[in-house]
């Protein structure tokens, strides 16, 4: 069950980005950066789940057909082909 809806958390997430990068140029101390990392990882905690949820929400309802291995075979350049191994002398 959840309490929010998955756009709202992106939203709030956002804020957090913003709060935290506007503060990095205010921090006189390295140490201090502490305070705008922490603010960041809450809005990536916020962020991602809910990202990926909305993703595998979206792959379900339009799944994509994935191509067969020798498709994706041919489009590999060989290791002994001339265009793979040209040389870095001149």
């Amino acid at each position: 069950m959840s309490y929010f809806s998955e756009n709202t958390l992106i939203r709030a997430s956002f804020v957090f980005y913003v709060l935290a990068f506007a503060l990095v140029p205010l921090m006189p101390s390295v140490w201090l950066l502490l305070a705008p990392m922490a603010i960041f990882g809450v809005a990536q905690g916020l962020n991602l789940p809910n990202a990926f949820s909305l993703l595998t929400a979206g792959c379900r309802e339009h799944p994509v057909d994935v191509l067969p291995s020798q498709l994706l075979r041919r489009r590999q350049l060989p290791l002994h082909t001339p265009q793979a191994s040209t040389s870095l002398i001149v």
